[in-house]
């Protein structure tokens, strides 16, 4: 499921529970497809400053 997709389950929630479950079910891949879907780089970047200043 693309994170567009997956953002808009989470905004057409229609109560507090069905919005827990749409997060807890997008958590289990949340780290790993903002980093292959959105190219998500900043910790690796960071990591990367601090290396050198270290």
């Amino acid at each position: 499921m693309s994170i567009e997709n997956r953002q808009n389950k989470l905004y057409s929630s229609q109560n507090h529970q069905e919005l827990l479950e749409n997060y807890s079910t997008w958590a289990k891949d949340y780290d790993q497809e903002l980093v292959n879907d959105c190219n998500y780089v900043a910790p690796q970047k960071v990591a990367a400053v601090l290396s050198r200043l270290v």
